[in-house]
C-alpha cells in the first residue's frame, strides 16, 4: 500500500511514530463540511523519545506544500500526576521529538498540543507493555522471487493481541571499480577516508500501516508477517543489510482506528466507507469542542529487534552490469563515460559509466555512514 493517486483523496494524513517511523497513508472522511485545513495529529507515546507529527488536512483542488506541515507548535507528553516531559524540539516537515524517559507502568500519560492560542489533548492511556519479537528472518520462495521480510512474535500470556511495527533499513553498497582520480585528473580519492566513491551507506523506512491481530488465533501468536520486499538484485542486499524494528503492542481501539484507516487506503471503492467517528481518533480541541480534529495518539512500551543479511546467504542475486571499459577518450565521450582511473605506469586514462564508480549513483545511497556500522571503511 503506497500513496493513493491526489485525486482519489479529500484529506492526507500523515503519521510518524518513533524515531525509525516515517509513515504517510492518506485517506477521507465522510460527511465532513470542511474538507481541507483540518489539523492532524499523530503519534505514539513510548520509553525513550516520542516522535509526533502535525500536519492540515490538504482539499481534493489543493496543493500539498510546506504550508501544509505545523511548525510553531509547542508539544510535550503529561502524566497523570501532574508532570510533564520537555518541550519537544521541532526537526522538520511537521515532526517533533520529546525526550519522553521511561515510562512508569503505574501512570497514564497524554499529548498535549499548542497552536497558534489553541489547545489540544488525547485522552489519558496506560501503557501498553509489548512482549519480545521471537524473530526477524527473510525467505525467498525460488531464485529471482522477491525476497520477503518477517517477522515472528507472541505473547505468552495472551494479553496482546494486536500489533502495530515500524523499521528503518540500512545497508552498505560499494561500487563495481575503485576510483582513484577525479575528473579534473587528480588522485582524490582515498579508501582509507571517506574521500572516496567506492563505499556508500543507504537509508529507508516503513512507508506503510504494518498492523497484525492475533485476536481470532487460538493461539495468540504471528509467525509470518511480511514487514517488506526487496527485489534479490537491488542494491540493498549487494554488500550488508541491516534491519532494525520497533514493536509495538496496541489496545484495540487504537488497533482499529488504524485498521480503519488502512481500508480506506486500501480500498477503492469503499475509500467512503469509514465514518467520522471511526476516523477521528481520541484527540480533541479543549479552546473549541466542536473543532474537528483527527488523529490518534497510543501510549505503548515497545520491544525491538534487528536483522542483518550478508550477500553471502543468499538473498542477493547480482544483476549483469555494462560495465565496460575503455582508455580511448573519443569512444568516453560517444558513450557518455566518466573517467574514473590512470595508469601511472602508461599514463593510460580510463574510462567507464558512472555507476559502475561511483556508489553514490545508486537508489538512496550518500557517503553517510551510520556510526554504529559494523565495518571499518569510511
Amino acid at each position: 500500500m503506497n500513496q493513493i493517486t491526489k485525486y482519489l483523496n479529500i484529506l492526507i494524513l500523515t503519521a510518524c511514530l518513533g524515531s525509525m517511523l516515517s509513515c504517510i497513508s492518506e485517506y477521507v472522511a465522510k460527511d465532513v463540511d470542511q474538507l481541507g485545513g483540518m489539523l492532524v495529529i499523530e503519534g505514539m507515546i513510548s520509553s525513550g523519545e516520542t516522535t509526533v507529527k502535525l500536519s492540515y488536512s490538504v482539499g481534493i483542488l489543493e496543493e500539498f506544500t510546506e504550508e501544509t506541515y505545523v511548525n510553531n507548535a509547542t508539544v510535550y507528553v503529561v502524566s497523570d500526576d501532574g508532570s510533564q516531559s520537555p518541550r519537544g524540539q521541532y526537526e522538520s516537515q511537521g515532526t517533533y521529538l520529546i525526550e519522553t524517559g521511561d515510562l512508569d507502568l503505574t501512570k497514564q500519560y497524554k499529548l498535549h498540543v499548542s497552536i497558534d492560542g489553541k489547545e489540544y489533548e488525547s485522552t489519558y492511556l496506560t501503557p501498553v507493555v509489548t512482549p519480545e519479537v521471537d524473530s526477524v528472518f527473510w525467505y525467498k520462495k525460488e531464485k529471482g522471487a522477491p525476497v520477503s521480510i518477517r517477522i515472528a512474535t507472541h505473547d505468552p500470556t495472551g494479553e496482546a493481541q494486536f500489533y502495530r511495527w515500524i523499521y528503518e533499513e540500512n545497508w552498505e553498497v560499494n561500487s563495481r571499480f575503485m576510483a582513484r582520480i577525479d575528473e579534473t585528473d587528480s588522485y582524490a580519492y582515498d579508501l582509507w577516508t571517506s574521500n572516496n566513491i567506492h563505499y556508500c551507506w543507504g537509508k529507508d523506512s516503513s512507508q506503510i500501516f504494518l498492523l497484525g491481530s492475533a485476536e481470532k488465533l487460538a493461539e495468540a501468536r504471528i509467525s509470518q508477517k511480511e514487514l517488506t520486499q526487496i527485489l534479490p538484485t537491488e542494491d540493498k542486499l549487494s554488500v550488508l543489510y541491516h534491519i532494525g524494528v520497533k514493536q509495538y503492542a496496541l489496545r484495540k481501539e487504537a488497533y482499529d482506528y488504524f485498521y480503519n484507516l488502512q481500508k480506506n487506503v486500501e480500498s477503492t471503492g469503499g475509500i467512503f466507507a469509514s465514518m467520522p467517528t471511526e476516523l477521528r481518533g481520541n484527540i480533541s480541541c479543549l479552546s473549541d469542542p466542536e473543532e474537528y480534529v483527527i488523529g490518534y495518539v497510543e501510549v505503548s512500551v515497545p520491544s525491538l529487534a534487528e536483522r542483518y543479511i550478508d550477500y553471502q546467504e543468499g538473498a542477493y542475486e547480482a544483476p549483469m552490469l555494462n560495465c565496460e571499459l575503455t582508455t580511448d577518450p573519443e569512444e568516453a565521450r560517444e558513450k557518455g563515460l566518466g573517467l574514473f582511473d590512470k595508469e601511472e605506469a602508461s599514463g593510460d586514462y580510463y574510462y567507464a559509466r558512472r555507476r559502475c564508480f561511483d556508489c553514490r549513483t545508486s537508489p538512496k545511497a550518500s557517503k553517510t555512514k551510520p556510526s554504529w556500522w559494523p565495518t571499518s571503511h569510511l
